[in-house]
């Protein structure tokens, strides 16, 4: 017998496959053909609309069971989840509120939560709100945390780091994005940054001679003229008529800083026994700037404070329309009182009489 006959007879001929294994085998297989023909098909199901919102740190099974619950899909949750896991996306699921199309894929709406896509809410601020007006619109804004909801007004202070002695007029009125799991703070935060960055832009840009030492007396002065102006085009003869009685020494004698002194007491009529109250907000009583400003203050307001029209007026009168009547003397200014406001009873909103 030749070597290699002999190494022939030496080589173990293989045994058959005992049945069971045989069928093992045929179940696996019977199992993987429709897995991979469900994972395959996955990425083409349409959705029925709507919205979805992942919590942070959802895992892909908490993911597939929300995604498959409400939106008629036939395929098992746990190929949905595999199909997420096969993706490459199962650490890569961003938490957010996503907004579901109608017939929209689950492979197209998978990309868009693992880019982030998230639903963009929008929220409005006005200017001439006090901070309790915005803090109200904060707290019934859906899907906004309200953390600051239980704090004093000292706490807040701390919480948004503001170091003025008051919460108004430090946020900048406007129309802010936010998404769910954000919190009123963070809105805030945002709307703070913008009105410092706005003041600074602003106060850098002042005119001459105006009689404010800081920006800040400014922005208490632009509150000032948010809440009198009824018309875009009065305000900087507005803050003319401020900017000189400060000058002069005189009182501002402003209604809207009694109305806000007055607080929940005021009923919508101010009366000359209000106009006595003795708060440091009473421009009426004390002399100089109320402590801060008393509402949120737009960045044209704040504008024409710091660009107040060339003008030696010192009064102005509500016409009734929105407009003012500016007069540079106490007579002028008489006249203008009986012939828009007196004459017909009506209270004067706007009537700013002389400095005793």
């Amino acid at each position: 017998m030749s070597d290699a006959q002999t190494s022939l007879m030496q080589v173990p001929v293989p045994k058959l496959p005992r049945p069971r294994l045989v069928a093992a085998l045929a179940v696996l297989v019977m199992l993987a053909l429709p897995m991979a023909w469900g994972l395959a098909r996955i990425p083409g199901q349409t959705l029925q609309g709507g919205t979805i919102e992942l919590a942070a740190g959802m895992t892909a099974q908490q993911f597939a069971q929300q995604l498959h619950a409400g939106n008629g899909l036939t395929t098992p949750v746990w190929v949905l989840r595999w199909y997420i896991r096969a993706a490459g996306d199962d650490s890569r699921l961003r938490a957010g509120e996503y907004r579901v199309a109608a017939g929209e894929t689950v492979g197209h709406l998978l990309g868009r939560v693992v880019r982030g896509d998230v639903v963009q809410r929008r929220v409005a601020l006005i200017e001439g709100w006090t901070f309790r007006r915005v803090l109200a619109q904060l707290h019934r804004t859906p899907k906004l945390k309200a953390n600051l909801a239980t704090l004093s007004d000292a706490e807040i202070r701390a919480r948004l780091g503001i170091t003025e002695g008051s919460l108004e007029g430090v946020f900048l009125p406007a129309t802010y994005a936010y998404v769910a799991g954000m919190a009123d703070s963070d809105v805030l935060n945002i709307a703070r940054d913008r009105l410092r960055a706005t003041l600074a832009v602003e106060w850098g840009g002042r005119a001459a001679g105006l009689p404010y030492a800081r920006a800040y007396d400014a922005l208490i002065v632009a509150s000032l003229v948010e809440k009198e102006t009824g018309k875009a085009a009065d305000r900087d003869a507005i803050a003319a008529v401020f900017a000189e009685r400060l000058r002069l020494g005189m009182r501002l004698q402003t209604d809207p800083s009694v109305i806000y002194a007055l607080g929940d007491r005021f009923d919508g009529n101010l009366t000359r026994e209000n106009l006595t109250l003795d708060d440091p907000y009473n421009t009426y009583v004390y002399a100089g700037l109320p402590p801060s400003p008393i509402a949120l203050v737009s960045r044209a307001a704040l504008h024409a404070t710091l660009h107040p029209r060339q003008s030696d007026d010192l009064y102005f009168v509500a016409r009734g329309d929105g407009s003012s009547e500016f007069s540079s003397t106490l007579a002028a200014h008489e006249q203008a009182v009986t012939r828009y406001q007196r004459s017909s009873g009506a209270r004067r909103a706007r009537d700013h009489e002389a400095a005793p």
